[in-house]
């Protein structure tokens, strides 16, 4: 009882610190903004009906992460209506207006008071979370009200502070509150069972499923497939400063007629820094904004706007992936499913996949911009090279799909979906 009262004191404390950062920060403004209310709306959603399933999803990623399972209950099984939850303003600013929830909100602060008006509120059918959320006065108050819940793609970290005492009493609650754990690997499975929970299995990552259907489904962008046309091609996503820094050093260090047709998604999209960078580039830059006016002169295409990406590395030969200097590498499978050569900066210890195709031959980390321009190099010289390492991350993505279809088949079994209808 104690270290929950400490957790609901902590939580409550860091509500009045985003409040008060918010008069400064905009993501904090967003936050608080995007909150305010929801009681009136969450409330508001008996209205609509009830067999409401909930997802709740940290930011765009998790999103992401969990998108086929939305897809999947939306498209089969109508008898639901969808609510999704975020934490974060940069997956709810996104994702608000998703065509296949009914719809998207907030989570609300996790204080004891908040998670009783909500889950009594709601009364959902059953619950997902995706990855690693584990608000505990929440999950402990649909545990309470016998609301089923798993958790999908989960993948504990074993030092994480949440495992280590004190905490670990406390968060080993949050985790039994859940009826299923579904994990990305066996490491995961290994480490909730001695958790104690009960019911764990491995699914493999949703996310595989995800970046699949999105080649699946995916169809040319003009104007940028005929500027692009028949010439190389570098896609650089989810871009930091230091990457970008990094990766325009070593572009200029190629022979004006070697460098490729050069894409950079940045993480964060900062006007400012976008028309400086075009103006360092003596004309051969052009905002994806402005792009009716791109043409073979420009040989750098900067994007200015979200929800690209993932459809932007189709175009790709050789892929850089931002994060990797130390804010944390984002997504390699979206560009792996194409089948480019992968390029990432050096972290890459807290990221499986990532290790696993450095050791297979699809992915090679650089530390610095001339080592970068080293492999750019040799991997513009020789396509064979460059389309083997392709290979090997396209077919890395392709034999790990099938979570969505794990999952969505237990939960028929265990009796939480009325029908059953093929993926």
């Amino acid at each position: 009882m104690l270290l929950r009262f400490l957790y609901s004191a902590s939580i409550i404390a860091f509500g009045w610190a985003i409040h008060f950062v918010s008069r400064k920060q905009g993501k904090a403004r967003d936050w608080v903004k995007g909150r305010k209310g929801w009681r009136e709306r969450i409330s508001s959603l008996s209205s609509l009906g009830d067999n409401w399933v909930w997802f709740h999803c940290a930011s765009l990623g998790e999103f992401e992460q969990g998108r086929n399972l939305i897809d999947y209950l939306y498209d089969n099984h109508p008898e639901y209506r969808i609510l999704v939850t975020f934490f974060s303003p940069s997956g709810y600013l996104v994702r608000s207006g998703y065509s296949k929830a009914h719809h998207v909100d907030y989570l609300p602060l996790d204080s004891p008071r908040n998670a009783r008006f909500f889950i009594h509120q709601l009364r959902p059918v059953f619950g997902i979370f995706i990855k690693y959320e584990l608000w505990v006065n929440t999950l402990l108050e649909a545990k309470k009200q016998n609301i089923p819940l798993i958790l999908v793609a989960a993948r504990p970290n074993p030092s994480a502070l949440i495992l280590k005492w004190p905490l670990r009493k406390l968060f080993r609650r949050a985790y039994l509150a859940f009826d299923h754990i579904f994990t990305q690997n066996e490491t995961s499975e290994v480490l909730l069972e001695k958790l104690g929970h009960p019911s764990v299995s491995v699914s493999s990552d949703t996310r595989f499923d995800r970046v699949s259907s999105t080649k699946t489904h995916w169809s040319p962008i003009e104007p940028i497939s005929q500027w692009v046309g028949n010439s190389p091609c570098l896609v650089a996503g989810s871009t930091w400063p230091r990457d970008e820094e990094i990766l325009l050093e070593a572009w200029n260090q190629l022979a004006p007629q070697q460098r490729p047709k050069l894409i950079i998604a940045p993480h964060e999209i900062k006007d400012h820094r976008i028309d400086q960078q075009i103006l360092k580039s003596n004309g051969s830059g052009i905002r994806h904004s402005h792009i009716s006016g791109i043409h073979h002169g420009h040989h750098i295409l900067w994007i200015d706007c979200i929800g690209l990406l993932a459809d932007l590395y189709a175009y790709a030969d050789i892929a850089y992936v931002g994060g990797g200097f130390g804010t944390g590498l984002h997504n390699i499978l979206e560009p792996a499913v194409f089948g480019a050569s992968l390029i990432v900066g050096p972290e890459l210890r807290k990221f499986p996949e990532a290790l696993d195709l450095q050791r297979a031959g699809g992915l090679k980390s650089i530390q610095s911009s001339a080592e970068l321009a080293g492999i750019l190099q040799e991997e513009l010289n020789d396509p064979k090279r460059r389309a083997a390492s392709g290979h090997i991350n396209q077919r890395y993505v392709s034999e790990r799909q099938g979570a969505t279809k794990i999952i969505s088949s237990w939960m028929y079994n265990s009796g939480w979906l009325t029908k059953r209808k093929s993926l």
